[in-house]
């Protein structure tokens, strides 16, 4: 496509160059045509290749949003079974596609990141509470 726009304009170019060094004469509105003709068609491509850009450019967002919540989703559901481990390489996953994402997807993951960091707090004390009840050798009970 973008072969076929920088063949046309130089085409045009071509033509318009070739217009000016030529007289007056009866060609000249022939020429003016093509020109146009040209001018039009190379207007349409470069319309026809922006709203292919532009269609691209949705659908990588559309998959990049999805991508997102499924990380998301899995996050959560990794947090609330306690796998930390798994739910902090995700974790790391969505901190570095945060800033592409919309306000909405932000805001979800700032709230997981709370949620995460709770849970792993809440784990943290556990274990230490949990290692404080340990009895030592030859300590009794």
């Amino acid at each position: 496509m973008k072969k076929r726009v920088l063949t046309t304009a130089i085409a045009l170019t071509a033509a318009v160059l070739w217009g000016c060094e030529q007289g007056p004469s009866s060609t000249d509105q022939s020429t003016t045509e093509a020109v146009k003709e040209m001018a039009d068609s190379t207007v349409t491509a470069v319309k026809e290749e922006s709203a292919e850009i532009a269609d691209s450019a949705s659908q990588m967002a559309d998959a990049a949003m999805q991508e997102a919540q499924g990380l998301i989703d899995q996050a959560t559901q990794y947090i609330n079974e306690g796998r930390l481990d798994l739910a902090e390489a995700i974790m790391s996953q969505l901190a570095s596609l945060k800033d592409s994402l919309p306000e909405s997807l932000q805001t979800q993951i700032d709230n997981l990141q709370s949620l995460f960091t709770t849970k792993q707090s809440a784990e943290d004390v556990a274990k230490s509470a949990e290692a404080g009840q340990q009895l030592l050798p030859g300590q009794s009970q």
